[in-house]
């Protein structure tokens, strides 16, 4: 409806009508930002409004938008101040005190328009100019809202910025002005409203008064704004008929009552709903007639918007809501089957409505692919309500319409009046006409039914709605089956069971069953029908009877088919249920060529035990060397997984919303998982508890007709029963039972059971094995392994060693031989008498069985040779697999039985040479035939021994107590000092045996290598300590003198020596130099006095000497004395006789006794 605002108009209207026409289409050519009252958000509106001249009966407020002016104003072009005063100024201020009388809240403007003419009668351009005398005079606190404008007719920049100044300036005021306006309009609206319980009070004429508002919002663009007034009055209108269901109801809801005798269709065209509209005005409208106008409005807004989706989403409801308010208001109908056809008629109004809009261009921001989800719910509705208006009529296939009937379809097809608009396209029929040419016949009806389910099912496909297409399917093969064309009605069953089984809707399935019984039945489909039988016979929710009847129809269909198989899925007949190997243990393995026995676990649904001729379950080999393979799951990897909404809040729900399960999960049972989760606040107290889903990803995933839910026989492939486990002529009884199966283990791998096949006679039930069930057959080689017994291994000393052979899966025979060879050094001998120790021996082994572990005891020796110290000795050990010609090397390490060191000794010139031996075991040693010999033929000749110990002497020794040694060495005077300077070897031999053992002759050898030089003795240090002259004793604190002498023994090349003197910095101060270099080549003896001072009393050791090598400096390298060293005397060379000396000092005087040092 047209509704815009007035504007008056005053003053000089030649003026006016001169910028009437740049007004008129300059306002709406800019949007201007709104600033609502109340805190309500501004929008931006395009102004446009309607002219008018001022009347003081028109501005009186009425309490109606219509007819109202919002903002006035006044014109005049007069430019000279005198003729202002004479008239122009008598004029406003006229014209603003009725303003003023009326009441009203609106706002005005005075435009001052400047023409060519009135610019050249100012002849003074510096005095006030009318403008500014009406700021003065009438503009008070407000002098905006008097303005001027340039002269429109010239096409200058100044004149065109006047004027877009000037429609800035009215946009703003009228805004103001219609903003005031509004909100008393909203203040009348709300206070009406606070009066519907008044018994006066009118529905009709409230809607009509707060309908002006939604007007008002609809020019201005607000189209959003516009819909909230509807819909606030669709709620209202709503909660009055359910008040009055439960309560008293209002006089005006009465004339709501009336028996429906006019069904006038739902149009969405604005033209034809006037007409209701004009109803309303009357206060005569009937239910029908208020919710066909209401609704059409919205839907109106809404196209508006560019939500035709909306439109249809909105369209159910509405339909629902009318028939449940018509229900609750006790409206009957005069016709029967008349509210169908206006159901009927609404939804297609709409379908097509909302097509159309969509052809346009006008889908908005959601897209094309939006709508259908709405539209196939009301195309749906359409089905229905066509096929009860059918039911009705007569119009079924199985029906001839009766008198009675054919009198209904001129009633309800005569109360429906067509109205041709523009807007209908050509050879599109409008909902009225479709609906007279689907009751005029029966073929029209069949075709326009089928249509319509067709229609249907295409778009709830189209939207991912697979169930509802198919219960429309069902309700399709239901009519063509009343046609009389199984054919098509099976295939639209077919695919309806798919769907209902997969997610065990059992009841559906098996109502849709028995109807393809009789469809595969008439066809003659013998196959198909017998499959048929099978299902329902394994039917839990079918009754007895109809089981044992279809059981027994099973048979008979077999017996009259040819001998082909006829495949086909044993789910819900036959199940599978597990398949495991018979073992003693957990451990047990299984080896090729054992019998294995399986417990198969089966469950039969038939209602009677069926004979199975045979009996398989097919395996997959898989090799040791293969990677595993992974089964086919029912979900595949690339499958969307569901969006988890994350709460606002912290959660302590402990359980992931979506579980993945490693396991291949079976076809399912539909059924929700459902788990609680409860969500906290901050402060842990409870925000919200709610039910979540986890299997939500695989109950409400698309199933069409693409997916994985066929399960006819195209679908179904018999898997390879080369590699089996079979079993013959087995009685199938009712319920879960547990059959023994056997079979020989063949060559080694992993195998895996990937479907069973249950053949009853030519039917072939197929199961897919889902669940891993498995079985492993291994062949585990012997392994070799040599260790010692629990005693450690002592070279020199025999020692038990076990050679342990794990069978693995071989059986091992007696007397099978084992290769061992050892290293040098080391000797094996198995433990038989009269066997020999050797560095290869061979080694029978016991008889065996597979996983069993035999073992035979050896004896090991290692040679026990020239040991300096107690590291222990390896040796490596070949063991040679005679199963599997391999070779593994292992590695023996031996503990030594005894070591032995050797010393040099010095006493003055004379040398001794001392070996000591160290036992390691626990036991004890008798060693005997000791010998030190010289090798080499330099110093056999010059150097002899002497033995000390006698030499028949038999020592007992063990870990407690070592044995020793001791020679000397004699070394002739003749001997030159460099020939000491080569290495002298000496070899020493025994005989040892453990105490306690069998006797030997001479016990086992043992020999050891040393050696030694620089043996001579060279130089001699004496050193003494004597009291200060004057004293009897050395005295703490006191000076002393220390008188070191040095003497040459033998003659040595080395002549410049280095002493230095070493003490105690506790007990000794060494005053002076405490080293200095001596030239013995002067002097063979030489003496050396050093000042030292004892610092306290007692035995005090003497400091010691250290004498060495002094090496000057070379001239040639010019290094200085920097580059002169020290070289240090090899042991023995230098003799110091006063080591260990002390000498007694006395405490200082006037000192307490506790500063004595004790010896």
């Amino acid at each position: 409806m047209d509704c815009q605002p007035i504007v008056t108009y005053a003053g000089d209207r030649s003026v006016f009508s001169n910028i009437e026409p740049g007004l008129v289409s300059g306002l709406p050519t800019e949007a201007v930002e709104w600033k609502r009252s109340y805190g309500r958000n501004s929008r931006q509106v395009y102004v446009e409004v309607s002219f008018q001249p001022f009347s003081a009966e028109t501005v009186i407020s009425s309490g109606s938008l219509q007819g109202q002016p919002v903002f006035h104003t006044f014109w005049t072009d007069v430019a000279d101040i005198d003729l202002y005063r004479q008239g122009v100024k008598d004029d406003i201020l006229t014209w603003l005190n009725t303003l003023k009388k009326s009441g009203v809240t609106s706002d005005w403007m005075i435009v001052v328009v400047e023409t060519p003419e009135n610019r050249k009668g100012n002849k003074f351009p510096l005095r006030a100019t009318v403008l500014d005398k009406l700021k003065q005079d009438v503009g008070g606190k407000t002098p905006d809202k008097c303005v001027a404008l340039l002269d429109p007719s010239k096409a200058d920049s100044r004149a065109a910025e006047s004027m877009q100044s000037l429609l800035h300036k009215f946009r703003q005021g009228f805004l103001q002005a219609y903003n005031k306006v509004l909100n008393k309009f909203e203040e009348n609206i709300r206070s009406q409203r606070e009066k519907r319980t008044e018994a006066s009070w009118n529905f009709c004429q409230y809607f009509l008064l707060q309908e002006q508002l939604a007007f008002v919002y609809e020019n201005m663009g607000l189209f959003d704004e516009s819909l909230i007034q509807y819909d606030e009055l669709d709620a209202l209108f709503t909660q009055f008929v359910l008040n009055s269901n439960v309560g008293e109801s209002p006089t005006w809801l009465d004339q709501f009552n009336k028996d429906l005798a006019d069904w006038t269709a739902l149009s969405l065209d604005k033209a034809t709903n006037m007409n209701l509209h004009a109803k309303l005005e009357n206060n005569n409208p009937s239910l029908l007639d208020m919710r066909n106008y209401l609704f059409s409005r919205q839907c109106s807004l809404l196209l508006l918007s560019k939500k035709p989706q909306e439109v249809a989403g909105r369209t159910l409801s509405f339909l629902h809501n009318t028939i449940q308010e018509l229900d609750i208001l006790e409206v009957e109908e005069v016709v029967e089957g008349s509210l169908d056809s206006w159901v009927l008629l609404a939804c297609l109004e709409v379908v097509q409505t909302c097509d159309a809009h969509l052809v346009e261009g006008g889908s908005g921001v959601h897209g094309p692919g939006v709508l259908p989800t709405h539209t196939a719910s009301l195309w749906s509705a359409a089905r229905e309500k066509l096929l009860r208006l059918g039911q009705l009529c007569g119009l079924m296939p199985d029906q001839a319409p009766t008198s009675d009937q054919l009198h209904r379809v001129i009633s309800i097809t005569g109360g429906l009046q067509e109205v041709e608009t523009q807007a209908k396209e050509e050879g599109v029929r409008s909902p009225i006409k479709r609906l007279k040419e689907s009751l005029s016949s029966n073929s029209a009806f069949q075709r326009n039914y089928l249509e319509m389910c067709e229609i249907t099912i295409s778009s709830y496909k189209h939207i991912g709605r697979i169930r509802s297409a198919r219960l429309v399917g069902k309700d399709l093969a239901t009519f063509y089956m009343q046609l009389g064309q199984v054919q098509q009605a099976a295939t639209f069953l077919a695919e309806a069971l798919k769907t209902f089984q997969v997610e065990r809707w059992d009841k559906l399935s098996l109502q849709t069953m028995l109807d393809l019984t009789k469809c595969y039945e008439a066809m003659g489909d013998k196959e198909k029908y017998v499959r048929m039988c099978a299902q329902i016979a394994s039917n839990k929710v079918a009754a007895a009877s109809d089981r044992e009847h279809f059981f027994g129809e099973i048979t008979k269909t077999l017996d009259v088919l040819g001998k082909d198989d006829i495949y086909m899925h044993a789910e819900d007949i036959v199940d599978f249920i597990s398949c495991q190997a018979d073992k003693t243990s957990d451990d047990q393995q299984v080896i090729p060529g054992s019998r294995l026995n399986f417990s198969l676990v089966m469950r039969s649904n038939l209602p009677r035990a069926i004979p199975c001729t045979c009996l398989k379950i097919s395996l997959s080999l898989q090799e040791q060397d293969q990677p595993e393979a992974v089964l086919e799951r029912k979900n595949p990897v690339g499958q969307r997984r569901p969006v988890q909404r994350s709460p606002s809040v912290a959660s302590n729900s402990q359980l992931e919303v979506q579980l993945e399960s490693d396991t291949c999960e079976v076809e399912g049972d539909g059924k929700l998982d459902m788990v609680e989760q409860l969500d906290y606040k901050q402060d842990k107290s409870l925000c919200a508890a709610r039910l979540v889903c986890r299997n939500s990803n695989r109950v409400l995933k698309r199933k069409d007709s693409s997916g994985s839910i066929l399960r006819d026989a195209s679908q179904l492939q018999r898997g390879d029963f080369s590699l089996c486990l079979e079993k013959d002529n087995l009685l199938l009884e009712p319920g879960t039972h547990t059959y023994k199966v056997e079979t020989v283990a063949s060559q080694e791998g992993k195998y895996i059971m990937t479907q069973m096949s249950a053949k009853l006679q030519q039917l072939d039930l197929i199961h897919n094995i889902c669940t891993i069930s498995s079985f492993t057959v291994t062949s585990s080689p012997p392994t070799i392994s040599l260790n010692r017994e629990s005693k450690e291994l002592f070279a020199g000393l025999e020692s038990t060693m076990v050679l342990s052979v794990s069978t693995g899966s071989k059986t091992v025979e007696a007397g099978t031989r084992v290769c061992l060879t050892s290293s040098r050094g080391m000797m094996i001998k198995p433990e038989e008498a009269g066997d020999e120790f050797s560095s290869k021996v061979f080694v029978s082994l016991p008889a065996g069985e597979p996983f069993q572990t035999i073992s035979v005891k050896i004896l090991v020796k290692a040679v026990l040779s020239n040991q300096k110290d107690s590291s222990s000795i390896e040796h490596k050990v070949t063991i040679s697999n005679p199963w599997s010609n391999t070779e593994k090397d292992v590695f023996v390490h031996f503990i030594p039985a005894f070591y032995t060191t050797f010393q040099l000794l010095t006493a003055m010139d004379k040398k001794f040479l001392q070996i000591f031996l160290y036992p390691l075991t626990e036991t004890s040693f008798s060693l005997s035939h000791h010998q030190l010999v010289l090798a080499g033929e330099a110093f056999s000749q010059e150097l002899s021994l002497k033995p000390i110990n006698r030499e028949g002497d038999v020592l007992v020794v063990n870990s407690n107590c070592e044995g020793g040694y001791l020679w000397e060495l004699n070394i002739p005077s003749t001997t030159e000092p460099l020939e000491v300077d080569k290495p002298v070897k000496i070899l020493f031999s025994l005989a040892y045996k453990e105490t306690g053992s069998h006797p030997v002759e001479d016990g086992e050898q043992y020999g050891a290598t040393f050696q030694f030089q620089n043996f001579l003795t060279l130089y001699t240090i004496q050193a003494r300590v004597e009291p200060a002259k004057g004293n009897e004793f050395c005295r703490a604190g006191t000076m002393c003198p220390m008188t070191v002498q040095l003497e040459q023994c033998n003659l040595s090349p080395h002549t410049s020596l280095f002493y230095e003197v070493i003490a105690d910095q506790a007990m000794w101060a060494v005053c002076g130099r405490q080293g200095a270099v001596v030239n013995i080549a002067q002097s063979s003896k030489q003496n050396i006095v050093v000042e030292v001072m004892p610092l306290v009393g007692g035995h005090l050791f003497l400091p010691a000497v250290r004498l060495s090598k002094y090496i000057p400096a070379d001239s040639k390298t010019g290094g200085g004395l920097g580059a002169a060293r020290l070289d240090p005397f090899a042991t023995g060379q230098v003799y110091n006789m006063s080591r260990s000396q002390q000498v007694h000092v006395l405490p200082p005087l006037n000192q307490h006794v506790e500063f004595v040092s004790l010896p």
